[in-house]
């Protein structure tokens, strides 16, 4: 796979519109033991999630595929087989994985709904630990039709207590342009934390 662009805190790059814009894979990696998991929130021009559709999650119940009672069963075997989805298609975030050092999320920046003007990519620690144990960390975006990666930001801030990251953020204009913002900012109270910071 090919290597673009490292980007630095507070650093944008900018994403063409011949680069695949509807199929862009987002990798966040990591080493260590903590559980991490991404998430996405799909921001009006406030900073703010307007419906819970727009919180993509280990445990939305808006899904790639409804549930379906006689097909999955219960809710829980419904959501651990079926990715969270945006109301809009254009974000599916990953399963709850609870091991290893890799959480994927796929985004197609052309189906965004267009009262939103900012998604931001977001980890949070399930259980037990903080940033602090978290090494290597970053976040790679990858035109996936391609098999390229445009842009990388290594997350080497020093965290402490820190359980919640707003990794970065996919940016449009008002000619339509995206961007890719590294963010890195870090708070603690977790999943919460986020929810009250978009709220």
């Amino acid at each position: 796979m090919d290597f673009n662009f490292n980007l630095d805190k507070g650093q944008s790059f900018n994403l063409s519109k011949d680069v695949g814009l509807d199929n862009i894979r987002v990798e966040l990696r990591w080493n260590g033991d903590a559980d991490l998991d991404v998430e996405a929130f799909l921001l009006d021009d406030g900073g703010t999630i307007t419906r819970p559709e727009d919180f993509v999650f280990y445990n939305s119940e808006c899904r790639e595929v409804p549930f379906d009672k006689a097909v999955h069963g219960n809710k829980r075997r419904w959501m651990a087989a079926v990715p969270p989805m945006s109301a809009d298609g254009a974000v599916k975030g990953s399963l709850d994985v609870r091991e290893g050092g890799l959480e994927v999320m796929h985004l197609n920046l052309m189906k965004v709904d267009p009262d939103i003007s900012e998604i931001d990519i977001t980890a949070s620690i399930h259980e037990g630990g903080t940033f602090k144990d978290v090494a290597n960390a970053s976040i790679a975006i990858i035109d996936e039709d391609a098999d390229k990666e445009l842009c990388r930001y290594e997350l080497n801030e020093d965290f402490t207590n820190e359980t919640a990251l707003v990794a970065g953020a996919f940016i449009v204009n008002e000619d339509g342009d995206w961007s890719f913002k590294a963010v890195g900012n870090a708070y603690e109270g977790g999943l919460q934390a986020l929810v009250n910071l978009f709220t």
